[in-house]
């Protein structure tokens, strides 16, 4: 107990305050000089300049226009259609034509098209599913980009394309 000690305050809870090694109130509670607010250093004239807001391009096409490609809709997604179809799904196909976001920044990248497959109301779950097909505008090369399945019944979890197949063929699977 030292009650000698001094302890860092404000001059307006200088009679409570305690010193930091016994938790006691400090016996002098006066007050050392004017209490100024803390600053950082390096002190100076730097003012860090905003950063600049880039808008971001509106989509070409937005998949809620329920527009169609100006090309034919690729093989894999027709088959993978069918597919569903054939096990009791009813699929919704959409195509969309817009930048993708960077992932850390949020600055736009490529233009990108994009065709998803949305899967729900089958007879045996309430589960959905969905897969995306991408490709860059610059020049067709399309790949599964997103494949997704989520429910009263599991988790929202990422696919592989062969896992989604399987899924669709036996609903009842987690």
């Amino acid at each position: 107990m030292c009650r000698a000690s001094d302890a860092l305050c404000t001059p307006e809870r200088a009679r409570m305050a305690r010193c930091g090694t016994c938790l006691e109130v400090a016996g002098r509670g006066g007050e050392a000089g004017a209490f100024r607010p803390v600053v950082g250093y390096p002190m100076g004239t730097y003012v860090a300049r905003e950063a600049e807001i880039e808008v971001f391009p509106a989509p070409l096409i937005s998949s809620r226009w329920n527009e169609t490609p100006d090309f034919a809709w690729p093989a894999p997604v027709l088959k993978l259609q069918a597919l569903a179809e054939g096990c009791g799904w009813e699929v919704r196909r959409g195509y969309a034509c817009g930048n993708n976001t960077h992932a850390s920044t949020g600055r736009p990248l490529q233009m990108t098209h994009s065709i998803g497959l949305r899967f729900g109301r089958h007879a045996m779950t309430r589960n959905r599913a969905c897969a995306v097909y991408s490709s860059p505008a610059s020049k067709l090369e399309w790949k599964w980009s997103s494949v997704w399945n989520w429910g009263p019944e599991l988790p929202l979890s990422a696919l592989s394309f062969t896992d989604l197949k399987t899924w669709l063929k036996s609903p009842s699977l987690p």
